[in-house]
C-alpha cells in the first residue's frame, strides 16, 4: 500500500502490474499508459514521437497493423500497458 500512496499512479495501474507479475520497480518504471485497444496504442505512441511518419504517408499508416506489431513490446492487463524488458 506504500507503494501506491507514494506514486502518482492508482491502485488499477499497480493492480494490472502485478496480475502480470511484474515488480513495484517495473510497475513505476514501464508503465505506458491506459489505451481500449492497440490502435489507441499505436496512435498515442506515434503522437509521442516514438517514431515519425512524413506527414504526406499518413493518411496511408495502419495503425491497427502497428499496434498489432507494437504489442510484442508491451504487456498488457485490462487495457494497462507496461513496456517489456
Amino acid at each position: 500500500m506504500s507503494a501506491i500512496d507514494n506514486s502518482h499512479y492508482d491502485a488499477e495501474v499497480f493492480n494490472a502490474g502485478i496480475a502480470l507479475g511484474l515488480s513495484l520497480k517495473d510497475i513505476e518504471d514501464n508503465y505506458y499508459g491506459y489505451f481500449s485497444n492497440q490502435v489507441e496504442l499505436a496512435e498515442m505512441y506515434v503522437d509521442n514521437g516514438c517514431i515519425e511518419i512524413p506527414e504526406h504517408l499518413e493518411p496511408y499508416f495502419n495503425y491497427e497493423s502497428y499496434g498489432r506489431d507494437l504489442s510484442y513490446d508491451f504487456s498488457e492487463f485490462d487495457g494497462h500497458y507496461f513496456f517489456n524488458c
